[in-house]
């Protein structure tokens, strides 16, 4: 039997490989990246916090 890929989690992988690859080998800001990617900085730095890395530069604000 065949493993089922959720469409969403593949994009979700891309997106935060793609994030960690402007992040660290480019040295893009949070801001630069989501622009890039067309995501909100916030989900940036979601993503990056995901991987072990803090997010410099953007101050959360409550919502």
């Amino acid at each position: 039997m065949q493993p089922r890929f959720s469409p969403h989690l593949l994009v979700k992988q891309a997106r935060f490989a793609r994030v960690l690859q402007l992040w660290r080998a480019e040295g893009l800001s949070t801001t630069a990246i989501a622009e890039q990617l067309s995501i909100d900085e916030v989900e940036v730095c979601n993503l990056l916090e995901e991987a072990g890395d803090t997010c410099h530069g953007f101050e959360r604000r409550a919502i």
